[in-house]
């Protein structure tokens, strides 16, 4: 249930619950914008699109404690890592800004920024890999709607010992159509 009120000082007021049945609204100075965003709420409601706008607040900062608090899963050596990214790159790019107010574009600028820096693209990579996984927590937790770091591409070169084998050693696999000598 939506409703539209003018208030004493003629800005429009704009009525809704929320998916728990809370009460919320919000003002406008026109009429026709209020109309707009009850319909966008209810759609996004509806789709359960819909996130809470103090959750939008919420601090990168905030986040970054709640993955760093998880990492007690992770091997000692994968946790240190993190840890050290999320201080010496990840945190200083992006603490203290709203989490919602990230966006690809930022990311983007984030990976120029390393490598202008002079890091190479292995740790662009996992700075980018642990800034995601970040993103990814507020993401499942409803705070934002995309990850705004997935979907960069950071070209890896392959490290000695993961080249692929050479045809002499392929003849040994058992894969289906091939006849081994």
């Amino acid at each position: 249930m939506s409703s539209i009120d003018k208030t004493g000082n003629g800005r429009w007021r704009a009525g809704y619950r929320d998916p728990a049945g809370k009460s919320r609204s919000r003002t406008f100075r026109r009429k026709g914008d209020a109309e707009r965003f009850l319909a966008a709420t209810a759609t996004d409601i509806h789709r359960g699109d819909w996130i809470d706008p103090k959750l939008r607040r919420a601090r990168f900062d905030e986040w970054a404690d709640v993955f760093e608090d998880g990492l007690v899963r992770l091997a000692p050596t994968t946790s240190r890592r993190y840890r050290q990214l999320l201080a010496l790159q990840i945190r200083p790019w992006f603490g203290g800004r709203p989490i919602a107010g990230i966006d690809y574009q930022d990311v983007e600028s984030f990976i120029v920024d390393l490598y202008q820096r002079g890091y190479i693209a292995k740790t662009v990579w996992d700075c980018v890999s642990g800034l995601s996984l970040v993103m990814k927590a507020a993401q499942r937790a409803k705070v934002i709607r995309e990850n705004p770091a997935a979907g960069h591409h950071v070209r890896v070169a392959r490290q000695r010992g993961q080249a692929l084998p050479s045809t002499s050693s392929t003849a040994s696999w058992n894969t289906p159509g091939r006849t081994t000598a």
